[in-house]
């Protein structure tokens, strides 16, 4: 995705413009997200690629607050501002989700090293095996009563391979010996 601007029209006192969220995978296909109205104060002095990288700014501030409004759903927004300004005192949870929150798209690279680093530092996969044997259990009921068979009967122990289903390894993800990098 890419943001586009228009045309940039000038008033007395404002710089203005319509910025538009472009999906940016067709090549010769531009298709348009949202568009929203964006506007600047004038300042003396300013080129035109100056109020077009402020303009672009203000759409991706306002980008930015839309999707913490979504991602904090509108009611636990809130709370959230109040932990940023220090009027709630943040644990050490509240502060790594805060601090992933607000990192910047730019920074998808290390968000996810983040997470490979969190996940190879944890050797206990317990908890990924426990919910993997409750979907399992699950699926099984699901496929003998949908079937109308005995448990037994619907699949056989050969077909459900008794296996670790989860490993981590610095690096990589190993799911039903398929390696995630």
């Amino acid at each position: 995705m890419k943001l586009s601007v228009g045309d940039i029209k000038f008033s007395e006192s404002y710089a203005s413009t319509t910025v538009e969220v472009e999906t940016g995978t067709y090549p010769f296909l531009s298709l348009t997200i949202c568009k929203m109205h964006v506007s600047v104060p004038l300042v003396e002095g300013k080129a035109l690629e100056q109020y077009k990288d402020e303009l672009l700014g203000k759409a991706r501030e306002r980008i930015s607050g839309m999707y913490k409004e979504i991602v904090c759903d509108g009611q636990n927004a809130e709370s959230l501002l109040n932990m940023l300004v220090g009027k709630i005192k943040p644990t050490e949870i509240s502060q790594k989700i805060l601090y992933d929150i607000s990192m910047q798209h730019a920074d998808l690279e290390k968000r996810i090293a983040s997470i490979e680093k969190q996940l190879s530092g944890s050797q206990d996969t317990g908890a990924l095996n426990a919910i993997y044997a409750v979907g399992k259990k699950a699926a099984v009921d699901f496929l003998s009563q949908k079937e109308k068979r005995p448990k037994e009967e619907a699949l056989d122990g050969k077909a459900l391979k008794e296996v670790q289903p989860f490993k981590v390894e610095p690096g990589m993800i190993l799911i039903n010996n398929v390696t995630i990098p």
